[in-house]
């Protein structure tokens, strides 16, 4: 009964251990999305949202009164309009997620909706290692004089985006959208004309 009990398992000590559920990596991008909220943080409310397969992050900050179910749906519908309609979605028990609404909302799209067992955060990994990566990188960047906090936060995108992973060996954008990001770095390699290029590496080539 203590085990099963609500106000038991929030107020204990420490958390009982789980078996972590074994997500399969998928074969495709956008197949399956972790959302997440990270909580009030820097007097805003912050949705994240990770792919599973590309890693690829997005942010979307409410004010912490308008960060409700219909909110939530508004920013998916903003990424189904880029990206397409994910197969799975995989959540905790936020009242956003398992408001009647929301599950309406996943049913009309065909998308199924993966609840985590309750007081176990670790389950939704992909976002929670996320969260702590953008609550630490938006700490420092308001550290320099004169900073902004959507510049600090688009400018982490950026480059969490174009950056390799630990563990596809990959940058999100690049398995993603099939690209790399053009960011500030490139500025500092020149762009060849298409016929240098070829030329270029076919010098290579004899080397």
């Amino acid at each position: 009964m203590v085990r099963n009990c609500d106000a038991c398992a929030l107020h204990r000590n420490s958390l009982t251990t789980v078996p972590l559920h074994p997500w399969e990596f998928p074969d495709r991008p956008w197949q399956r999305l972790h959302l997440d909220f990270a909580g009030l943080f820097k007097n805003f409310m912050w949705l994240i949202v990770v792919d599973a397969h590309s890693k690829s992050p997005e942010v979307f900050k409410y004010h912490v009164r308008s960060s409700g179910t219909k909110q939530v749906i508004s920013s998916l519908k903003h990424l189904i309009a880029s990206f397409g309609i994910p197969k799975q979605i995989v959540t905790d028990n936020g009242p956003q997620f398992v408001a009647k609404e929301f599950k309406d909302f996943c049913n009309q799209q065909g998308i199924f909706h993966s609840l985590t067992p309750r007081y176990h955060p670790k389950s939704n990994g992909q976002a929670e290692r996320f969260i702590q990566s953008f609550r630490r990188a938006v700490r420092k960047g308001l550290e320099t004089p004169g900073a902004r906090l959507q510049d600090v936060v688009t400018d982490f995108l950026v480059v969490t985006r174009s950056t390799e992973h630990n563990t596809t060996g990959d940058s999100p954008s690049k398995l993603l959208l099939g690209r790399e990001l053009r960011c500030s770095l490139d500025l500092l390699v020149p762009e060849l004309p298409a016929h240098q290029d070829q030329t270029k590496q076919l010098l290579k080539r004899k080397v």
